[in-house]
């Protein structure tokens, strides 16, 4: 048996290539997403190009609870970093 589902994906992706229109890179990935996820595609983060800057841009405007762990992260101090712990104004390291 065969995998009917990606007759679906495969047109929506190649009428995005083949169309008259110049390829807008955003616009295609976001197609590809938007038909994987009708199909219930729910590992996105497994995807080897996850980190790639374009697909993480997309992403982050489709789905910003995703990465809400990433921003706390980027805030934390060296210490808090350290210590695995949030820095509340005094450095508990030193002492």
């Amino acid at each position: 048996m065969g995998w009917c589902s990606g007759t679906e994906i495969f047109d929506n992706v190649a009428e995005s290539i083949l169309s008259n229109k110049p390829i807008d890179k955003k616009q295609l990935l976001i197609d590809l997403i938007d038909t994987l996820e009708s199909k219930d595609w729910d590992c996105q983060c497994e995807s080897v190009y996850w980190d790639d800057p374009l697909v993480r841009e997309i992403f982050m405007e489709r789905e910003p609870e995703w990465f809400e762990d990433e921003d706390e992260e980027e805030e934390m101090s060296e210490s808090d970093r350290r210590f695995g712990q949030p820095h509340y104004g005094h450095d508990y390291s030193e002492e």
